[in-house]
């Protein structure tokens, strides 16, 4: 197993961590929807945070490779950190289109592992709150790192008008729901 259940976050953590993202961008969304759609617009095309975000996610991949049993390939291992940069670079220079929604997708992917693994040994049956908010985070990733224009239908669809009202409650809901549980059961 690559994430060993002795090394990871509690879901306490976790569940406080995502509680936090949701309930901010949530209160956000509700104190100022039209700045916050404006951002939201501007981000997929926005090259510090793409270049940032690739950079963790690279990062974080190789990491994955160089600590997974790769059998016969395991000799190539010295030279997946050599290849993280010469990666980064082919991908800011030929995926730079919409390469910020692409970079977020990714790492949610890569975050709904170790989520998922620390819900799965949790005891609580209150931890498929965690595993069904990840499995969305899950959707979302797979839905912009296919399509990453999605990624500015749907946040443009989501903060239009009322529905940004709407959107800026649910999240902030969602947000103290798994804060509370962070704090009360896990």
């Amino acid at each position: 197993m690559l994430y060993d259940p002795s090394s990871m976050m509690s879901l306490a953590t976790i569940s406080m961590i995502c509680g936090g993202a949701c309930a901010a961008a949530g209160a956000g969304l509700l104190a100022a929807p039209g700045t916050v759609r404006r951002a939201l617009s501007a981000f997929p095309r926005n090259r510090p945070a793409a270049w940032l975000l690739t950079a963790v996610a690279l990062a974080w991949v190789a990491w994955i490779v160089y600590h997974a049993r790769l059998g016969r390939f395991d000799t190539l291992k010295p030279w997946i950190w050599a290849a993280g940069p010469v990666a980064f670079g082919l991908t800011v220079v030929f995926v730079d289109e919409l390469l910020a929604a692409r970079a977020l997708g990714g790492l949610l992917l890569l975050a709904a592992n170790p989520i998922l693994q620390t819900a799965r040994v949790h005891e609580s049956p209150w931890s498929v709150v965690v595993s069904g908010f990840t499995y969305v985070l899950i959707v979302a990733g797979i839905a912009w790192m296919l399509g990453p224009y999605r990624f500015r239908r749907w946040t443009g669809w989501l903060t239009d008008g009322a529905r940004a009202r709407v959107t800026g409650a649910a999240l902030t809901a969602t947000g103290l729901v798994l804060a509370g549980l962070a704090v009360t059961t896990y």
